[in-house]
């Protein structure tokens, strides 16, 4: 940016202003505006604002797990692809996209289903793999006469041979390191580790976690009593050293076991003394001995008694502190199986969706189930495309059951992650007829195995900006109860722009599109919903660091909650924020921005992000019924209004949320219709700039501030760019109470 946020911050402090261009004193250009809340709501019962759960990693900010080591089975991997088919010859076809093309052979013996068409339901096995004129080639286990050029085919494949991904090895040649069907009778999954020493070198698994310390510090800090626990036996004489460390500093453990001839759990407890300089942890299972064979299997490295759901304490003790209304298990998971969604963490495998090396591995959607119940959430679960007739089948019974389980008012069901996006072409449907198609395959198998369940809501994701195959796959899948879209905003700060230019671009909101969409949701009669949202500025030539100060603002906290309220406004009521956690990502140009997380770090509760205070506060005041809330002095400009304001009914009180696309600050007098409690209590998000972060020390907080009621009117004043909520007791019916009935 021209004007650098050094400089920006310096004038602040110099001139008790925002920028040279704006406000010489606030107290010369406070502005009175007057409100009106209507007296008919414009929506019913009105859910609060969700978020990604996101998926869990071993290195970033996304260490959600209490058990830190991913794979812990030593599962082997599945992976899962959508073949849009280009040509048919017989039992052969080929797909329609030349990079998604794998190795020869490399798919034989997988399964396939195919999804849409005159076929639509048949699945077989592929006999043979490979390339064709530099498409992927495949080789049917009988004939596909009606498999036409178009249709989708959906493949999946376990990969029960090679090494176990998600872990790295130490001196693994001449096969010192497999796997072996043999594992524990108490085990889940269907192999073990084995490692095999000779008399030259020991041999090692290792896992590596809290990788990006250098930039970020400790995500991933040590406190309290931990356990190591895992199932070993051995043949030969040797030994088996489990070690835990922080890289280049002294052990927190190593500790020597010397396993026999049976399978035997060991438990090893340990207190570590965290005191050394950011870095990376590796834990290790180390095997020494010549001629000794050592089989492991289900290893665990966490927290004594870790929370029943799976989740880290820091995990649930934010998102308690963020009350999300929605949770959405969006973790990439797009080419996973039903079972192993189901699986325990020690029978759970790594997944893969994209040729190459890279598997993640996730929380299952039982962990994400009772995550979603202690922390009073309704759940949002995508289902891969890749799922056969028998999986969407085993999803409805699976859902029907949970809804009785946790007491959840529903469940959305999303078929897949934005299959208009390239970026998911291996597992995406991009043609918007077949993917409609295909979905409504899914949820007509769903709905009926689950005996039509109303709380169990079919969803599908469109693309915000380009509507029309939006239309289309409404039209074509007529189970889809809710249609969700990326409302994302600020994708671009050029190195020309001003400060105060680059604050107003987090605060412009596509009305024209969210229009558009709220038509189209209308005239199908769907509900509205959205999937992701937050500033997504990945593009560019502003300095990183300029851009990172402006995403992880306290201007940036209030802009995600007045893109919230304008959608609200558009009777866009299902809302999840993207993300929980997420210390940065990379920019086009390959640089680090400080997006998307609303938390800076899961390192301990409380490390939220503006946008995370954002949500916080709005999620204090919104219940019950929404209202509209219109400026009456002085009349609104054409365009967008400088401040939103939703106001909600609940019980016999009022609440209301507020946020301000605007540098003036503002004395707010607000008038409610007879009836119902004032609200007594009013919270701002509270920073002494609008570009103050807490990415090194805490400069934004939520704090309470004056609030005045006379007769039926409330009057407070409201920052620059700043954000409020007000209420009087907050009230909601949680998944807990519904437990109790």
């Amino acid at each position: 940016m021209i004007r650098t946020i050094a400089q920006f911050v310096i004038l602040v402090l110099l001139q008790s202003s925002l920028t040279g261009e704006m406000r010489p004193a606030v107290s010369e250009r406070v502005q009175e505006v007057a409100f009106q809340v209507a007296n008919q709501p414009m929506a019913r019962e009105i859910p609060r604002i969700g978020i990604n759960l996101g998926s869990r990693t071993s290195w970033g900010a996304e260490q959600l797990m209490s058990n830190v080591l991913a794979n812990p089975g030593f599962e082997p991997t599945i992976d899962g692809a959508i073949v849009s088919v280009r040509e048919v010859s017989g039992a052969e076809f080929t797909d329609d996209t030349s990079w998604l093309k794998r190795a020869d052979h490399f798919w034989d013996q997988a399964s396939f289903s195919i999804r849409t068409g005159r076929l639509a339901g048949v699945s077989g096995r592929i006999l043979e793999s490979g390339t064709w004129q530099g498409y992927s080639h495949f080789k049917a286990d009988r004939a596909l006469a009606g498999l036409a050029p178009g249709d989708v085919v959906t493949l999946s494949r376990k990969s029960d041979n090679g090494l176990p991904s998600q872990w790295w090895w130490e001196n693994q040649s001449r096969n010192r390191i497999h796997t072996d069907a043999a594992h524990p009778a108490q085990s889940a999954g269907i192999q073990s580790l084995v490692l095999a020493p000779d008399d030259s070198q020991q041999v090692a698994a290792i896992s590596y976690v809290d990788q990006i310390s250098e930039r970020a510090g400790k995500l991933l800090p040590l406190s309290g009593s931990w356990e190591v626990r895992f199932w070993a036996k051995s043949a030969g004489h040797g030994e088996l050293i489990a070690q835990f460390k922080r890289i280049n500093a002294k052990a927190f453990l190593r500790q020597t076991v010397f396993p026999g001839a049976e399978w035997h759990e060991y438990k090893i407890r340990f207190t570590p003394q965290d005191f050394w300089p950011a870095a990376g942890l590796e834990f290790r299972l180390e095997a020494r001995g010549a001629g000794a064979r050592f089989w492991i299997d289900d290893v665990s490295l966490a927290p004594i008694s870790p929370p029943p759901s799976g989740f880290r304490r820091e995990v649930i003790e934010t998102l308690k502190e963020l009350h999300p209304g929605y949770l959405r298990d969006w973790q990439g998971q797009l080419g996973d199986s039903f079972g192993n969604r189901l699986a325990v963490s020690g029978g759970r495998r790594p997944f893969r969706y994209r040729p190459g090396d890279e598997t993640a591995f996730g929380y299952s959607l039982p962990e994400f189930l009772e995550l979603c119940g202690e922390v009073d959430a309704q759940p949002w679960v995508v289902l891969p495309t890749t799922l056969r007739d028998d999986e969407w089948s085993a999803a409805g019974k699976y859902f029907h059951s949970a809804l009785a389980r946790y007491g959840f008012r529903e469940i959305i069901v999303e078929f897949g992650n934005e299959n208009w996006n390239s970026l998911f072409r291996p597992v995406g449907i991009m043609d918007a007829s077949k993917m409609s198609e295909a979905a409504q395959r899914g949820f007509h198998l769903l709905k009926a195995a689950s005996g039509n369940d109303p709380r169990i809501l079919p969803a599908v994701g469109g693309q915000f900006v380009n509507p029309a195959p939006m239309r289309q796959a409404i039209s074509s899948a007529p189970d889809a109860r809710i249609v969700a879209i990326a409302p994302y905003y600020t994708p671009s700060v050029k190195q020309s722009t001003t400060l105060r230019d680059g604050i107003s671009q987090l605060f412009a909101v596509d009305n024209t599109a969210l229009e558009q969409f709220s038509k189209i949701v209308v005239q199908n009669s769907k509900g509205g919903a959205i999937y992701e949202m937050n500033a997504h500025s990945l593009e560019g030539d502003a300095e990183a660091e300029d851009v990172s100060r402006l995403v992880s603002s306290a201007a940036a906290g209030s802009a995600i909650l007045y893109h919230s309220l304008i959608a609200m406004e558009h009777g866009i009521m299902r809302q999840c924020l993207y993300s929980l956690a997420g210390f940065d990502t990379f920019r086009k140009d390959g640089k680090l921005v400080r997006l998307f997380g609303l938390t800076r770090d899961l390192a301990t509760p409380g490390r939220l992000r503006p946008t995370g205070l954002a949500m916080a506060l709005a999620n204090k005041a919104i219940a019950g019924d929404m209202y509209k809330v219109a400026m009456i002095t002085p009349r609104s400009p054409s365009g967008m209004p400088p401040i939103a304001i939703a106001a909600f009914r609940y019980k016999n009180g009022w609440s209301l949320v507020a946020a301000s696309a605007s540098p003036t600050e503002f004395q707010v007098t607000i008038e409610f219709p007879p009836g119902g409690e004032l609200p007594t209590n009013l919270v701002q998000v509270a920073s002494a700039s609008p570009l103050s972060t807490n990415e090194s020390v805490t400069e934004v907080s939520l704090q309470r501030l004056p609030i005045t009621v006379e007769a039926r009117r409330v009057r407070f004043r409201l920052a620059p760019y700043g954000s409020a909520a007000a209420y009087g007791e907050p009230v909601g019916v949680s998944n807990r109470d519904k437990r109790q009935r």
